[in-house]
């Protein structure tokens, strides 16, 4: 029979109980409500920290994003002078050109000699 492991008395299992858990009871429960309550303001600041700085970093990125909608704005329409301006200069040297060409076909056209036609 020295087999046979020690049973408690009544031949059924040993119930486990939360008292079983606790030592010091008073010791046990206050440091963990301490603990739970320094838990909780810790995740409590760094929530309204991480809160804090994206309500930031969202007010920056709109901040950006309407400066670069300006400036590109401005660089259009300067672009779009430019553009203007160069369109109106070289269509004023192509009528100039045209012009030139022209008369020299009616000049050539106008001579007598054949060769020069």
């Amino acid at each position: 029979m020295a087999d046979k492991p020690n049973r408690p008395a009544g031949g059924g299992k040993h119930q486990r109980s939360w008292r079983n858990y606790l030592i010091d009871k008073d010791y046990q429960l206050r440091n963990t409500i301490i603990s739970v309550v320094i838990a909780a303001i810790v995740c409590t600041a760094l929530g309204a920290l991480v809160i804090w700085e994206t309500r930031q970093a969202n007010r920056e990125f709109k901040k950006h994003s309407e400066e670069s909608t300006a400036l590109f704005q401005r660089q259009r329409r300067r672009t779009t002078k430019l553009f203007g301006k160069t369109r109106a200069a070289a269509t004023k040297d192509i009528k100039r050109l045209l012009n030139v060409a022209t008369e020299m076909l009616k000049v050539q056209l106008q001579d007598k000699d054949p060769d020069m036609r």
